[in-house]
């Protein structure tokens, strides 16, 4: 167990299997009663003088190091792991986290300290106030029937629902899926990446799997890299 501020790191993808996904949500129950906003991450990096790769729980805070997190996490991974496997802890700046969040969700976001910068921006030709670019925040990854999963996003504006169910009207959270086989939400390397759009209908932020029925189909989507580019599309 290390942890680090280094500048030269690479960040390779979302650590995430049965596991990773208990210590997650382990981590999170600690996490939801620190009284400071962070951002939490689970990644596999790679650092510029060592060739191999490593796991690493990474966090971003308004202070530099924050030494609760430092030992609270230290205690619970070697509780659940042993003092002979290895977590590198990372506390990024500004810079290294709009990196990270490229190849990697978070698994835990503060009340309101959701990351500034879009993601993304969402489109579609069909209903629920998709035909104007909406800017769309990663929040955490979720397990289901979907082989790559679903990411539960928040919105920028909200979405105006179409029906009169409270869960249909003022859409501030979507779920999205890959639409063709081979391709994933949460490492997207050709723009546009097409998406099934669908709102959540319940508090999904602390589940890591869902069923169908937790979740409502509205459309069929695009994802654009930046504002621009989703504005084009619709002309």
């Amino acid at each position: 167990m290390k942890f680090s501020q280094v500048l030269n790191i690479y960040f390779l993808g979302e650590q995430d299997g049965k596991a990773e996904q208990e210590f997650k949500e382990t981590l999170y129950s600690v996490l939801a009663g620190y009284d400071k906003s962070l951002r939490a991450y689970l990644a596999r990096v790679k650092y510029k003088e060592n060739d191999n790769s490593f796991v690493a729980l990474c966090f971003r805070v308004e202070e530099e190091i924050d030494k609760y997190l430092l030992v609270q996490s230290t205690k619970i991974f070697r509780m659940m792991f042993g003092e002979d496997e290895h977590l590198d802890i990372i506390f990024l700046n500004e810079q290294q986290e709009s990196q990270l969040r490229k190849v990697c969700c978070p698994f835990f976001i503060s009340l309101n300290y959701q990351f500034n910068i879009p993601d993304f921006f969402l489109t579609s030709s069909e209903s629920y106030s998709l035909k104007q670019p909406i800017a769309c925040f990663k929040r955490k990854r979720l397990h289901g029937k979907n082989p790559d999963g679903y990411l539960l996003c928040d919105t920028e504006p909200f979405l105006m629902g179409e029906g009169s169910d409270e869960n249909e009207t003022n859409i501030t959270q979507i779920v999205l899926a890959s639409r063709h086989q081979g391709y994933s939400v949460f490492l997207i390397r050709d723009w546009p990446a097409y998406v099934h759009i669908a709102i959540p209908l319940g508090d999904l932020s602390r589940v890591n799997d869902i069923k169908e029925t937790d979740i409502k189909l509205i459309a069929w989507g695009e994802l654009y890299e930046n504002e621009s580019d989703a504005s084009k599309m619709r002309l």
